[in-house]
C-alpha cells in the first residue's frame, strides 16, 4: 500500500538500507507501525511530489541501530518542532489527522528502549530518526553488543 501511495502522489522513494545489521529487540508489527506512520506523514506534506528517503544502519559506536525518514516537504517551524510529540498536536487541516500518529511512535521507541528524533528546518524538509539498542549477547562469559554471532531477524 505504501508504495501506491507514493506513486500516486508522484514521489519517488530513495533507500540505503545496511545489510546484516544486528538484531534488535523490538516487536515487528510495532516497529512496522513506526515507519509505516512516518512514510505516511511525509507523503501528506509533499502533496506536489517530492523525494522520500529511508535509509537504515548500524551504529556500532553507540551500539544502535537506526531507522531514518527523510522528506522533501516544507519542514517544520520551531514552534511546532517544540510539542510535536505530544498528543493531539498537529500541522494538519482539521478532518487530516488527530495528532496521535508521532505520539504513538514515540511512545512505542521508548517502550522498546529507543528513541525518536526530528531535525528540520523550514523550507528544507524533515528528517525523523527512530533508534534502537543493539541486542546484547554473551559469546564465552563477553558481554558483547556488535552483530558477530551471525544474529538475523526473523522473516515475517
Amino acid at each position: 500500500m505504501s508504495r501506491h501511495k507514493l506513486a500516486l502522489n508522484h514521489i519517488r522513494l530513495e533507500s540505503n538500507l545496511q545489510v546484516n545489521m544486528p538484531a534488535v529487540k523490538a516487536d515487528f508489527n510495532q516497529l512496522q507501525q513506526c515507519v509505516i506512520n512516518l512514510i505516511f506523514n511525509a507523503v501528506d506534506v509533499m502533496p506536489d511530489g517530492g523525494t522520500l528517503y529511508i535509509s537504515a544502519g548500524h551504529e556500532a559506536e553507540q551500539k544502535l541501530v537506526a531507522i531514518r525518514i527523510k522528506d522533501t516537504g516544507p519542514g517544520i517551524g520551531p514552534a511546532d518542532t517544540a510539542a510535536i510529540f505530544e498528543s493531539f498536536a498537529t500541522t494538519k487541516d482539521e478532518g487530516y489527522g488527530a495528532g496521535l500518529g508521532l505520539s504513538t511512535v514515540y511512545g512505542i521507541m521508548q517502550r522498546h528502549g529507543g528513541s525518536l528524533d526530528v531535525g528540520s528546518r523550514a523550507g528544507e524538509g524533515a528528517t525523523f530518526t527512530l533508534k534502537l539498542p543493539v541486542m546484547e549477547y554473551t559469546v564465552n562469559g563477553s558481554k558483547r553488543a556488535d552483530g558477530a554471532t551471525g544474529l538475523t531477524t526473523p522473516k515475517q
